[in-house]
């Protein structure tokens, strides 16, 4: 399981709302379900790209709209320059 997958479940178990994002719907859903199973107060998920700025900006303003602010952002993506 890569990392930043287990560091959603980390928060789960911790009972956080979790707002995802990854470019495969597929991903997404399995780890928003594995998630709600672990503890995660409430799950939803974004399909998109972190390393685009407006799919970033897309998917902060929507979660502060849904849930009134964002507190904690993290991510594990590597950009690779070429």
């Amino acid at each position: 399981i890569k990392t930043q997958t287990q560091v959603a479940y980390q928060y789960a178990r911790r009972g956080a709302i979790l707002v995802l994002v990854a470019r495969r719907e597929e991903k997404l859903k399995a780890v928003a379900e594995r998630a709600r199973k672990l503890g995660a107060k409430h799950t939803h998920y974004f399909m998109g790209d972190v390393a685009k700025e407006a799919d970033c900006k897309r998917f902060i303003d929507e979660t502060i709209h849904r849930y009134g602010r964002c507190k904690l952002t993290t991510t594990t993506t590597a950009i690779k320059l070429i």
